[in-house]
């Protein structure tokens, strides 16, 4: 693996200007030998994670039978190879080898979480929203810190934090990867490629989705022999990390059976309606005094 006590300084040194922070050198937390930040780290003391009401009842270590095992809570990390968007997978799938010279541990397998930085976006609500029993949506208010703390405690792994950057036009995105005059290939890669340049590679997103202010948190095997699965449940207490649940304010009286559940077990947790499709006045005179 690279050395983080000399590559990051040269990486910052090398980037500035020219990279314009589309490469994001790797930085390492003091504290923590296995957390590293890619650039800057995020202001934000709290993220944002929306998902169907049945997965985060698994997470927290539910069964059918509506018991609780605190041994069994989790969070959810994906390779990005399972991506549904295109543009989300393209760069993580790419052939580096046919026009690089690299070693692969600079294109490491890996897995990912994604959270919002912000508290509010209807479209988050809509995409995890279901049709059957607890398939309602659920937004969870995450202490970031103590999100990290719980992840660091898997100590087979390396966790790399990054803002997504949303900067590039489709364009350049499409044409990232290829080597001529026209394309931003050479600026981008300037001969050298390492793990940062992967990783911020993987932290590219579309224009159109700047509204999702996303977060991502990466997680690499650091025996790489031993990553095969696609997906990865990740040993994790929600209750030292979880802040506040937000639901949505329709749902049925099974559902809201399921929600006094979740209440009974997990007191200390702040658990409220989403105001997402709240109307507050049902008749609006344009020009009425508050």
């Amino acid at each position: 693996m690279p050395n983080w006590g000399v590559d990051w300084l040269v990486s910052i040194m090398a980037y500035q200007g020219l990279y314009q922070g589309k490469v994001k050198p790797i930085i390492p937390y003091t504290k923590t030998r296995n957390r590293f930040y890619m650039g800057e780290k995020n202001p934000h003391l709290y993220v944002y994670k929306y998902m169907p009401f049945s997965l985060f009842r698994r997470c927290l270590g539910f069964d059918n039978s509506g018991n609780r095992d605190k041994a069994k809570q989790y969070i959810y990390f994906q390779e990005p190879s399972q991506w549904k968007d295109q543009y989300e997978s393209r760069f993580y799938n790419a052939d580096y080898q046919s026009a690089l010279s690299i070693d692969t541990e600079f294109t490491p397998r890996l897995y990912a979480c994604c959270f919002a930085n912000e508290k509010d976006s209807a479209a988050a609500w809509k995409i995890y929203e279901g049709s059957g029993d607890m398939d309602f949506c659920v937004q969870l208010k995450i202490g970031l810190k103590d999100l990290m703390a719980e992840l660091c405690q898997n100590i087979d792994y390396n966790f790399y934090e990054g803002l997504i950057d949303y900067s590039l036009s489709n364009y350049n995105i499409n044409r990232l990867h290829l080597n001529n005059g026209k394309s931003k290939f050479r600026n981008f890669y300037n001969g050298r490629f390492k793990l940062e340049n992967f990783l911020s590679l993987l932290l590219i997103k579309r224009k159109a989705f700047d509204f999702e202010k996303e977060f991502r948190i990466f997680m690499i095997p650091k025996d790489q022999n031993h990553a095969a699965n696609l997906c990865l449940k990740v040993p994790i207490n929600w209750d030292n990390c979880l802040r506040k649940i937000r639901v949505e304010r329709r749902f049925s009286d099974q559902e809201h059976k399921y929600i006094q559940e979740l209440k009974d077990c997990m007191a200390q947790i702040e658990i409220e309606p989403s105001d997402i499709n709240e109307m507050r006045e049902k008749h609006i005179v344009f020009g009425a005094k508050e």
